[in-house]
């Protein structure tokens, strides 16, 4: 970027305060001062304003000699403009020489009203921070006692956001120099000043300098102001000092204040002290605040008890916000229920994130489309996708569907599969049906699954376990997680949250993830 695209963008980035201005600067000739106010706009180009190049050009330079002008006689913002000029310039060129403007600049900004001091501080840190040695064009001056001195100056601008400002960057800057006690002074004034959102900073700054128990009385200070963000940083610290009760109180506040994350926190601390009650309540209200993870906590919780209705309530909330393993239970559930069409388009979510048996899933609940989701499914290691992938690639002429008949008879429990394949392709549901019979009986655990999903299509709920418990004992992950629901609301079996726990930690053992959630709580 030139010089003077430089400052064409930078005077029309701050040219609104100046469209005055040119009223007081009347001169001869050259642009009008509505041209010389125009170039404020920063978008517009020379055929926006109705203007020739040379005119634009022209207006541009006679507003920078205004704002020039303006400077050398009155200091104050004009001065705060070129010095943000002379730093884009410094960005542009890594010219030391830039900086110095800038510097000088600043200063004379702050000598014209102190608010710009802010300015003249920041500059002075740039310096430090790029290693410009002050002395060696400023004798006899220091970096911190300028910097003090300039963010000390911007405090007396009669203006509490500057002030709070100011003190806030004065910490920081004693804590970079390890004056730790003037840090914490400086930060005390900015949140006595600046109010919840600056006890917070100036906390965090302590912390992260090492002074833990400081950054404790700015989270008190920032929670007192009804911050719920630094009340729930107060009960993390609380915590870490073994302060539990007082950790409870910062959090429950926090939660009061509407921060999810906060009721979180503060039921799991329940739930690890036994106050179940407690914790239903604080993670409802976490749901409540649009929290998942808290709801994807009481969905578990409901499962638990055996109330897999109640339990799709909390699932829908946490899948909707983006938690994919509960968006493959949701699918999982409706692929047990017989909704195959709800069942793919929940799963397809989880599908698209990379999980596997949310993708094998797909395949088992669309018959005739499957192969591409066997295929992600068997690309991702999921083994009875592969084998399921294989049987899908069988041709589909008659002379190979009888092919397949005779070595089904034959007791091939792939060539059964296989014309399973076929007959579906051409509609032929009653010999896809036979198919998986004889493949199940041969110890096929496709076969088994297809033909249980078929059987509670149907509401033969008796054959449907049957086969699943077959193929569950051929470690199919799908048809132990399929049992799991049935123990859990008592179709085709006894009702039993014990044998459904069961059947979700076989599951688990056998790489299905939301079962595994079901038995440890935990997401992997």
């Amino acid at each position: 970027m030139n010089g003077l695209s430089t400052r064409k963008k930078l005077l029309g980035l701050w040219g609104s305060a100046f469209l005055g201005l040119g009223m007081l600067l009347t001169g001869c000739g050259g642009p009008s001062q509505d041209q010389i106010a125009a170039v404020a706009d920063s978008g517009a180009s020379a055929q926006d304003l109705q203007m020739t190049d040379e005119e634009m050009q022209e207006a541009i330079i006679a507003r920078a000699e205004m704002i020039k002008t303006d400077c050398r006689e009155r200091g104050g913002k004009s001065c705060e403009v070129m010095a943000l000029e002379a730093l884009a310039d410094y960005e542009n060129s890594r010219d030391f020489g830039d900086l110095k403007s800038a510097i000088y600049l600043a200063g004379r900004a702050c000598g014209g009203e102190r608010r710009y001091c802010l300015v003249k501080g920041d500059m002075m840190y740039r310096a430090w921070q790029d290693g410009l040695d002050i002395e060696t064009w400023l004798p006899g001056r220091y970096i911190r006692e300028e910097l003090e001195q300039a963010y000390t100056l911007a405090t007396e601008a009669g203006d509490l956001a500057i002030a709070a400002e100011a003190y806030h960057k004065m910490g920081m800057v004693n804590t970079k120099f390890k004056r730790f006690k003037e840090a914490k002074q400086n930060f005390a004034m900015s949140c006595k000043i600046g109010g919840g959102s600056y006890c917070v900073k100036g906390a965090e700054a302590m912390a992260d300098a090492g002074s833990k128990e400081s950054a404790l009385d700015s989270y008190r200070k920032a929670c007192e102001f009804n911050n719920s963000s630094a009340c729930l940083r107060l009960g993390d610290r609380l915590y870490e000092l073994k302060k539990y009760k007082e950790g409870d109180a910062a959090y429950s506040k926090a939660c009061d204040l509407n921060d999810g994350a906060a009721c979180q926190a503060l039921a799991d601390r329940y739930t690890r002290t036994g106050n179940k009650e407690g914790a239903r309540k604080a993670y409802a209200r976490s749901c409540e605040l649009g929290h998942e993870s808290s709801c994807f906590v009481l969905g578990r919780a409901q499962v638990r008890m055996g109330n897999l209705s109640d339990s799709l309530t909390f699932f829908n909330k946490s899948c909707e916000s983006g938690n994919q393993l509960a968006c493959q239970f949701i699918g999982t559930y409706s692929f047990y229920k017989g909704k195959l069409n709800e069942a793919y388009g929940t799963l397809s979510k989880s599908c698209e994130q990379g999980n596997s048996q949310a993708c094998y899933l797909q395949g088992l609940a669309n018959q005739k489309g499957s192969q591409k989701f066997f295929t992600d499914a068997c690309n991702a290691d999921h083994k009875m996708a592969c084998n399921a992938l294989i049987a899908s690639y069988g041709n589909l002429t008659t002379g190979a569907s009888l092919a397949y008949a005779r070595a089904c008879d034959g007791g091939s429990a792939d060539a059964c599969m296989q014309l399973a394949n076929s007959a579906i392709n051409n509609d032929d549901m009653a010999t896809a049906q036979q198919a998986y019979d004889k493949g199940c009986k041969l110890k096929s655990p496709l076969g088994c699954e297809r033909l249980a999903v078929l059987d509670m299509q149907n509401g033969r709920y008796d054959n449907a376990i049957k086969n699943h418990i077959k193929a569950c004992s051929m470690n199919s992950g799908t048809s132990c997680t399929q049992l799991a629901f049935a123990y859990t609301e008592g179709v085709g079996v006894p009702k039993s949250t014990a044998k459904a726990l069961t059947y979700f930690q076989r599951a688990c053992k056998l790489g299905v993830k939301d079962a595994c959630y079901i038995v440890d709580g935990k997401r992997k």
